[in-house]
């Protein structure tokens, strides 16, 4: 990730434009990886914006988003409710509004089109904090 102050269009950019890169023997892998925000990130404003990377998203699954809740059991539907956000159109970003300040834990996996995580898992996740303004 660059240093200093980066933008969300540029994170959005990055995430648009990085080629996914072929796994051992050339094969690609079905991944996920959570840009941003990075593991262990300090920020300082309340709006989150989540940026993805997806390599060999087989067709018909989408990525929902988890902050501070748990996947459901498995084979259970992940719901559409508070806390869960199903990017099922193709997003590769979503900003979070007034996150409250403290630790969160955000989560992405992928769900099949019945909204059950795919198995074996394709999951990421990161821990970071918003801090409260001094």
């Amino acid at each position: 990730m660059p240093h200093g102050a980066v933008t969300a269009a540029s994170l959005v950019t990055l995430a648009l434009f990085h080629p996914g890169a072929p796994g051992p023997g050339g094969a690609q892998t079905t991944e996920i990886r959570i840009l941003n925000p990075e593991p262990g990130a300090q920020l300082k404003s309340r709006q989150v914006v989540a940026v993805l990377e997806e390599r060999e998203k087989p067709e018909g699954t989408h990525v929902v988003l988890l902050l501070d809740v748990d996947l459901p059991p498995r084979d259970s539907a992940i719901p559409y409710q508070p806390g869960f956000v199903h990017l099922n159109r193709g997003e590769r970003y979503h900003t979070f509004e007034a996150v409250l300040h403290g630790p969160h834990r955000l989560i992405a996996v992928l769900a099949d089109t019945a909204r059950v995580p795919v198995y074996p898992p394709v999951m990421d996740s990161v821990r970071f904090v918003v801090k409260a303004k001094s």
